[in-house]
């Protein structure tokens, strides 16, 4: 009888294992993850393929069956990648190279963005070393192809991983906005990496996009565009540490309704002390995803009434140009919003209250695109002299302005005036950055 229980261990140990091999992400019977046969005489040996990479197993049961729940263990480690098919597989390969599959617990697995799909995304996590402090619990899990039924066992789960000292430029991924549209739910990522750890510049910065389509991975953004060359980071002609920043953040909803959802984020460039605005735009539609090249401006956007404005400073004020969305993402002046006379164009001004400095007279153009371009009434300023700036003209630096009741024109910044000659200086302009 004994005999006859020992040939049927055998026959079932053989045939799970064999369905095993038959698949890469199935359970791997290995070092670390086995099921438990009390005969400390059987030895399980076989070859399984992962990523193209034999590994070798050679395993003695006894060996397997000394779980200790209470000790635990550290290893440095090469991650070779995690995916799902009819089993979730989530692997490494140790220094002396046994394969360690922590992919049946819970692990803790601190910032770094392991997703359950790194294969296919080909994360750049795959390939880099880890130190990684495991130990024994005990999960359950279905034991072969087709079976239903859960089993409990003693597998490892990671306590605490990160990079070793050669894989030191930390990753992780952020949320940026979640999105649902009719069946379909987007998730937004932005990929961070930290560098700069031996400096007090250190910081995070984004490298890309990644969006995923109903939770699973579906594509990178803006990889080359955000790209930062670390090497370059800590060299400076002074030998000071020189960091730059990358760093997404959702701005606003530009159009939401049935069919599409179109937003607008912004991007903050900080390398080597330059700050730069830029955005770019995404639609999200049920089936498809598109989105615009990255636009730069030196002001900054803002959705009103469904209308994207811009608001672009001079030197000495702001000015507002508006733009329209075209269908492949790409902007273009809405120039039915733009004030327009005899076939000019004329700019709103923002913050257009001022007030002069000082006591002083104002030479005003009547009117420089008229008849009579030539044509100048003075008016007197004072502290108290409300000055309101109206429009900029679009195609020179004519800017009207109305002193009390009176409205003119003037030229903004005049190079070869002396200071306090400068009309734009004595109706209350100041020069700002």
């Amino acid at each position: 009888m004994k005999n006859v229980i020992s040939i049927l261990i055998l026959i079932i140990t053989f045939g799970c294992n064999e369905n095993r091999k038959n698949n890469i992400y199935q359970k791997k019977a290995n070092v670390i993850d086995s099921i438990n046969i009390n005969d400390d005489a059987l030895i399980l040996k076989g070859i399984i393929k992962y990523e193209e990479k034999d590994i070798d197993l050679n395993t003695e049961i006894s060996e397997i069956n000394k779980k200790d729940t209470k000790a635990t263990y550290s290893i440095i480690a090469t991650y070779l990648g995690s995916a799902i098919n009819d089993y979730y597989s989530f692997g490494f390969e140790g220094e002396n190279g046994k394969y360690y599959d922590f992919s049946n617990c819970k692990n803790n697995l601190g910032d770094i963005p392991f997703t359950n799909y790194d294969i296919e995304i080909n994360s750049e996590l795959i390939g880099k070393k880890f130190i990684i402090n495991w130990r024994w619990k005990t999960c359950a899990y279905n034991c072969c192809e087709g079976e239903m039924n859960l089993y409990e066992d003693d597998f490892p789960s990671i306590l605490s991983i990160e990079y070793h000292t050669n894989d030191s430029l930390h990753k992780k991924m952020s949320l940026i906005k979640n999105i649902n549209i009719k069946e379909t739910n987007y998730q937004l990522y932005e990929n961070l990496v930290f560098f700069g750890h031996d400096t007090i510049n250190a910081s995070w910065s984004t490298e890309s996009l990644s969006l995923f389509k109903n939770g699973i991975f579906n594509k990178h953004l803006y990889k080359d565009d955000f790209f930062l060359d670390h090497k370059l980071l800590k060299q400076s002609s002074y030998g000071e540490i020189v960091l730059g920043s990358n760093n997404v953040y959702f701005n606003s909803t530009v159009v939401s309704d049935k069919e599409k959802i179109i937003l607008m984020f912004g991007v903050d460039f900080e390398e080597a002390g330059f700050e730069e605005s830029t955005f770019s735009f995404i639609q999200f539609e049920d089936q498809q995803v598109k989105h615009s090249g990255l636009v730069n401006i030196a002001g900054n956007f803002k959705i009103r009434n469904g209308g994207i404005y811009s608001s672009i400073w001079q030197g000495y004020y702001s000015y507002e140009l508006p733009y329209k969305l075209l269908d492949n993402l790409d902007l273009d002046l809405d120039y039915s919003k733009i004030h327009h006379e005899n076939n000019r164009y004329f700019l709103n001004i923002n913050d257009s209250i001022k007030f002069p400095p000082r006591i002083c007279e104002l030479e005003m153009t009547i009117n420089p695109f008229g008849d009579k371009p030539l044509s100048t009434t003075k008016v007197t300023l004072n502290p108290k002299t409300k000055v309101t700036l109206i429009y900029k003209d679009m195609k020179s630096n004519w800017i009207k302005i109305k002193v009390s009741n009176q409205e003119g024109w003037i030229q903004d910044y005049v190079n070869g005036v002396d200071y306090h000659d400068q009309k734009i200086h004595k109706i209350g302009c100041q020069a700002a950055g």
